[in-house]
């Protein structure tokens, strides 16, 4: 199992939206290894409903550079499987999403 985690230096984890401002072809290159060497993704439960909000639709959002790219990460995104930890909510099982 590996870990990835967008964290600040005084370990604040939550909204990585900040990390945008930092981005760089290198960590998108990092990203991308990443996410195609996964055979399933472990995602908290506010996690995977960002990401069910946010990745079926991302290329009608997107107009970028690179949008080949972006395109079959997006594709690994919503195929892999999902695996999704929570406490006390329940999150229906869809596609390749397994509570």
């Amino acid at each position: 199992m590996v870990a990835s985690e967008f964290v600040s230096l005084d370990g604040v984890m939550e909204d990585p939206s900040w990390t945008f401002q930092f981005g760089s072809e290198e960590q998108e290159e990092f990203k991308f290894d990443e996410l195609f060497a996964a055979d399933a993704l472990l995602l908290g439960r506010v996690t995977y409903e960002g990401f069910a909000a946010a990745w079926p639709n991302m290329m009608e959002q997107y107009e970028g550079p690179r949008r080949a790219a972006l395109g079959e990460f997006t594709d690994r995104m919503n195929n892999l499987p999902k695996y999704v930890v929570r406490r006390r909510s329940k999150i229906p099982s869809s596609g390749t999403t397994r509570p």
